[in-house]
């Protein structure tokens, strides 16, 4: 098995030497780029065959991966001594392969966000034995993912120091917020944590997330929140579904995401998304509060309409737009400026 993979690793190391060759014979710049996209995936599928039979097939992703990285810092680093087209291809190629690492972790982070719904049909039947066990409720486990945080992170990394660029920065950030999200929402999954440090660490993210998105203050940090409080969402929809399992847990999350979205609305610009979150974690903690006490569906409806009520008493409370200074036309001023007046219709 092993003399076959090196002959394999071999003959694809030949292929990529004689694409290489080609790319130096290569008229059209197109053509270069792509001759060298090609040396760098066969590059890539050689190194990462040769150690196939010596791990685990649960390490085979990310030592690709790990190729695939060292693929773009090889290019980055000789950038003097290569030329422009080859340079390219090579950054194409590893790109390439952790696009497709990505995409291989994606189908866990899918289980660890859909999963808990299950608990939907089985509400408080009692407490789960692991994080696997929670989200899953039931579903069958993926084999063979428990890597996929680091290949989240790892390729997190790489982005944020790969792109420098001032016009890429910001996106780039966010592919970073997104992907660092994304690997610690499988953490507790992939390592098969107890199910209260689960818990502990959806809280903790849809907490971190809603900081970073109120600590903003300029107008370019105010768009970059806008992720930053749609994941907090997310995060706390598939949090609120995590704790149905157990009664004193789902009061509990419940209390917990209310008031941290509460906290949130108090900041004008996250309000939009903010309040609405609150409400509906507050209506929901309304129903949970009564079906726990036992209550008739008509005193569990009463209990609901406090939370509107409370809503609309507190609403005055939340910070102004401010004003403009004293002097300063209205809009509808400001339109007619510099122009004749409209004539008033006569009857």
């Amino acid at each position: 098995m092993v003399r076959a993979t090196a002959s394999a690793a071999a003959l694809l190391l030949l292929a990529a030497g004689t694409a290489l060759v080609a790319v130096r014979r290569a008229g059209g710049e197109g053509h270069a780029v792509g001759l060298s996209v090609g040396v760098g995936l066969l590059a890539v599928v050689a190194l990462g065959g040769i150690v196939r039979p010596t791990l685990p097939a649960v390490w085979l992703v990310p030592v690709h991966l790990a190729v695939g990285i060292a693929l773009s810092v090889v290019a980055g680093a000789r950038a003097a001594r290569m030329s422009e087209p080859v340079r390219r291809g090579l950054v194409l190629a590893s790109a390439a392969v952790q696009g497709l690492a990505v995409l291989w972790a994606l189908p866990l982070l899918a289980v660890v966000l859909l999963g808990p719904a299950g608990w939907v049909s089985r509400v408080w039947s009692g407490t789960p034995g692991g994080a696997r066990e929670a989200v899953t409720a039931g579903s069958p486990w993926l084999p063979q993912s428990q890597t996929a945080p680091l290949v989240l992170a790892a390729v997190a990394a790489v982005l944020a120091c790969a792109v420098r660029a001032a016009a890429w920065r910001a996106r780039a950030l966010t592919g970073v917020l997104v992907l660092g999200w994304s690997a610690l929402m499988v953490v507790p999954a992939a390592l098969d944590l107890p199910y209260p440090a689960a818990l502990m660490v959806e809280g903790l993210v849809t907490a971190g997330l809603l900081a970073t998105a109120a600590r903003s203050r300029t107008a370019r940090s105010v768009t970059a929140a806008l992720p930053a409080s749609v994941l907090a969402l997310v995060t706390s929809v598939s949090l609120a579904f995590l704790s149905l399992p157990a009664r004193s847990v789902t009061l509990g999350v419940l209390t917990a995401l209310t008031a941290f979205f509460a906290v949130g609305s108090l900041r004008r610009r996250l309000a939009v998304l903010t309040a609405p979150a609150a409400l509906v974690h507050g209506t929901a903690l309304a129903c949970a509060v009564g079906a726990a006490a036992g209550w008739a569906p008509q005193h569990t409806a009463l209990l609901v309409l406090v939370v509107p009520a409370a809503a609309a008493l507190l609403a005055p409370t939340a910070p102004a737009a401010p004003r403009p200074p004293a002097g300063t036309p209205h809009r509808s001023t400001r339109r007619w400026a510099g122009r004749p007046a409209p004539l008033a219709r006569t009857p």
